[in-house]
């Protein structure tokens, strides 16, 4: 089978540090019915080293050590918003 990418995903690909050989290993995933398939040929797939739910992890760690000052502060200027608080089920 024959496997190409298009030249706007190539330029995305390559912003983000993605592999020819990680798109490989994906495709074959993908092929071997692994993957999610969302209809008319189109699938999800997470590739091995997702940089984003890394950085997303890092950045979860960081928010958990700040003292409710630093957040309230973060708040009030905009550079967080807050969407629940103290919420009851």
């Amino acid at each position: 089978m024959r496997v190409c990418k298009a030249k706007w995903f190539t330029k995305e690909a390559k912003s983000h540090a993605i592999k020819n050989s990680e798109l490989c290993e994906a495709i074959e995933v993908v092929i071997q019915g692994k993957a999610d398939d969302l209809g008319c040929g189109v699938y999800k797939k997470r590739l091995n080293q997702n940089r984003e739910l890394a950085g997303f992890r890092a950045l979860a760690k960081h928010y958990a050590t700040l003292a409710d000052e630093k957040i309230t502060v973060l708040i009030k200027s905009k550079e967080l918003v807050e969407i629940c608080h103290d919420r009851k089920k």
